[in-house]
C-alpha cells in the first residue's frame, strides 16, 4: 500500500514538473515572438521614416527647379499681344520664349508697322531692348523683365539652339559650334536686337566662334560645346 501511493506520490510530482516547464517553454517562446516582432516593427517604422525623409527631399529638389518656359513661373508676363512702350509695357530689356513653332516679334516705330526696327523669329528664347513710343508684337510668345530670368544653364556640357546674352548665359571665348540641322548658322551682335553685327557663318559640320562681354550669340538649328 505504501509503495502505490509512493508510486501515486512521484507520478503527480513529475506531472507536476512537465506542466511547469512546458509553461515555461511557452513563455519563453512567447517572448521570444514578441521581441522579433518589435525589432520588425522598429525596422519597418525606420524604413517607412527613411523612405518618407526621401520623398520630402526629391520634392523640394523638384521645386526649387522651375520650368523657364512655363509663364506661370514668373511674377511680371507679357502675352502675345501688341504694346505700346511705355503705356502698355515699361521701356528696358525683355527674355522672350517660344509658346508655338512659328513664335516670332516685331518692333517697329509707328502703329502702322511701316517704320520697322527688328524682327526675329523665336526658335527657343531671344532678347528684345525697347523704348517709349515703340510698338512691340509678340506672336507665339511672351515675354519678361531680364532682371527676373536666370541664366541659362548647359545641357550636356552644350547650348542649343537660341539667343545668349554674353558675360550672363555664356561666359566670353572661344567655343565650338556644331550642326544639328540642314541650315544651321550662328550671328554674333552687340545688341539684344541683333541689329549690330559683328560675325556670321554658315556651318556645315562645325565652326569656330569667339564671343565677348556683352555681345550676344544666336545659334540656328547650332550647338555650342562648352565642355
Amino acid at each position: 500500500m505504501k509503495k502505490s501511493f509512493l508510486l501515486l506520490s512521484s507520478m503527480l510530482v513529475l506531472a507536476n514538473v512537465g506542466v511547469l516547464n512546458a509553461q515555461e517553454s511557452s513563455e519563453s517562446s512567447l517572448s521570444v515572438e514578441m521581441s522579433e516582432s518589435v525589432s520588425t516593427d522598429e525596422s519597418t517604422s525606420e524604413s517607412v521614416g527613411e523612405s518618407s525623409e526621401a520623398v520630402v527631399e526629391s520634392g523640394s529638389e523638384n521645386e526649387d527647379k522651375k520650368d523657364p518656359f512655363d509663364p506661370a513661373c514668373y511674377e511680371t508676363v507679357f502675352e502675345a499681344d501688341t504694346y505700346k512702350i511705355g503705356t502698355d509695357m515699361p521701356a528696358g530689356e525683355y527674355k522672350l520664349f517660344a509658346l508655338e513653332e512659328y513664335a516670332s516679334y516685331d518692333l517697329t516705330e509707328d502703329a502702322r508697322g511701316e517704320e520697322y526696327i527688328a524682327y526675329n523669329s523665336i526658335e527657343t528664347f531671344a532678347y528684345v531692348v525697347v523704348e517709349d513710343g515703340q510698338f512691340l508684337e509678340i506672336s507665339e510668345a511672351f515675354a519678361v523683365p531680364v532682371e527676373d530670368v536666370d541664366p541659362v544653364e548647359p545641357v550636356d556640357g552644350k547650348f542649343g539652339p537660341g539667343v545668349y546674352r554674353i558675360g550672363v548665359d555664356i561666359e566670353p571665348g572661344e567655343y565650338k559650334v556644331t550642326s544639328i540641322g540642314e541650315y544651321a548658322s550662328y550671328d554674333i551682335a552687340t545688341d539684344a536686337n541683333l541689329i549690330e553685327y559683328v560675325d556670321y557663318g554658315s556651318i556645315e559640320k562645325s565652326n569656330y566662334v569667339e564671343v565677348r562681354d556683352g555681345e550676344y550669340l544666336e545659334l540656328d538649328e547650332a550647338e555650342l560645346i562648352v565642355e
